[in-house]
């Protein structure tokens, strides 16, 4: 019984660890991904202004 314990708690831990690298990869993509479109955003409307 213990060796099916220690199991279900290493899976738990695993488990975990995914979660948070998942999260973790995530948070850092969008903190690269929303600046970058802003200044995209930013360029735009200042080309649009340009125009008129």
């Amino acid at each position: 019984n213990l060796p099916d314990r220690i199991s279900i708690l290493e899976r738990r831990q695993l488990e975990d660890q995914m979660v948070e690298s998942t999260a973790a990869l995530a948070h850092y993509l969008l903190s690269k991904w929303i600046p970058l479109k802003l200044i995209v955003y930013q360029r735009a409307r200042q080309e649009l202004s340009g125009r008129t």
